[in-house]
């Protein structure tokens, strides 16, 4: 059986050790790996090594912790810009994080933190859709504490908000993967130019612009999942 990492950060590895992390990934049973963005530069990152390697896909995202104040126009036009590239598969890492450390900052402009996460969030969100990708999303509340009820329903709010009305300047509905055809129920993509169909996965249809179930982890961080409640935007 082979696998996909589907949120990864090896970008962020000593490029010299790039190669043997595939190799180890691939021999290991990974068939692909999703090498997600924390900021525009990390992003722009992400997909510079994308490109070069078969069995990698890039995110790309700002991360609401690596936020050093509000998305500006130039921000967004570069997220969109790489948003749109072929190795691009997902927008990746967004979201919202009220932990009390980043929250604590000194505001900027006069902004509040969680103001400058929200507009970020629906910033990136709008992305999303133009360019009809599903977005991975962050959300840690305040110590961690699953029962805080505070970044959560803050994001699931956000979802809600964003996932009516059609994107101005949406991106034609093309096959991600190969860009051969228009991207519906009877395409497949071509066996030695696509990469769903190198890594086995068959066809692939039209996908929503956005994500709208949503899985929350209640285990604390780096700790073994014990369980998740499911919830539907």
């Amino acid at each position: 059986m082979r696998l996909i990492d589907v949120h990864a950060h090896i970008q962020q590895h000593d490029p010299a050790e790039l190669d043997g992390i595939v190799e180890r990934a691939d021999a290991a049973g990974v068939g692909a790996i999703v090498v997600a963005g924390v900021t525009v530069d990390d992003s722009a990152r992400c997909v510079e090594i994308a490109r070069s390697h078969e069995s990698l896909f890039a995110g790309t995202g700002v991360h609401p912790t690596d936020l050093t104040g509000p998305l500006s126009d130039e921000d967004t036009t570069r997220l969109d810009g790489l948003a749109g590239d072929d190795s691009v598969v997902v927008m990746s890492e967004v979201g919202i994080d009220h932990q009390a450390h980043v929250l604590a900052r000194p505001e900027v402009d006069g902004a509040d933190w969680r103001d400058v996460q929200e507009d970020a969030f629906r910033a990136q969100i709008a992305i999303a859709r133009r360019q009809e990708l599903p977005v991975v999303f962050h959300v840690r509340e305040p110590n961690d504490d699953p029962e805080a009820d505070s970044a959560w329903p803050t994001a699931l709010r956000i979802l809600r908000e964003t996932a009516t009305g059609d994107p101005a300047g949406a991106a034609p509905r093309r096959c991600r993967r190969c860009r051969r055809a228009p991207r519906r129920a009877a395409h497949r993509p071509r066996a030695r130019s696509c990469p769903s169909a190198r890594q086995g996965t068959g066809g692939h249809g039209g996908s929503r612009a956005i994500v709208t179930d949503a899985v929350r982890v209640t285990s604390p961080m780096n700790a073994p999942t014990n369980g998740t409640d499911v919830f539907e935007a």
